[in-house]
């Protein structure tokens, strides 16, 4: 269950990304041009595109990681005797996850 949520919310961060993109390329569509007119390779200005979408993926990393490690103690309040970063168990199919911290041990038996 919470394995769909989290495909969700990846398919709508996904969404989200390439329309913020798109429209940032509509709205640069002139200087494409212009710059394509002046002998830019097709190359270059592709990089362009991936790194300002690139550039927007890594500031939402970081502010939305930053707001979650300054959310945390916050929930702590509303959570009952269950600390923020306590161990998140993760269903798949018939295999169990134990995900806590970096590590990721898989439990074999379902």
């Amino acid at each position: 269950m919470g394995g769909a949520f989290g495909l969700i919310a990846l398919s709508l961060a996904v969404v989200g990304l390439y329309g913020v993109v798109s429209f940032v390329v509509s709205r640069r569509t002139q200087e494409i041009g212009i710059r394509m007119a002046l002998g830019a390779q097709r190359i270059r200005v592709l990089q362009m595109i991936l790194r300002n979408g690139i550039s927007l993926a890594g500031a939402g990393l970081v502010i939305g990681t930053v707001v979650a490690l300054a959310a945390a103690p916050l929930m702590r309040t509303l959570l009952n005797g269950v600390s923020p970063r306590a161990s998140a168990r993760i269903e798949f199919g018939h295999q169990d996850f134990e995900c806590n911290g970096l590590y990721a041990h898989e439990a074999l038996v379902s």
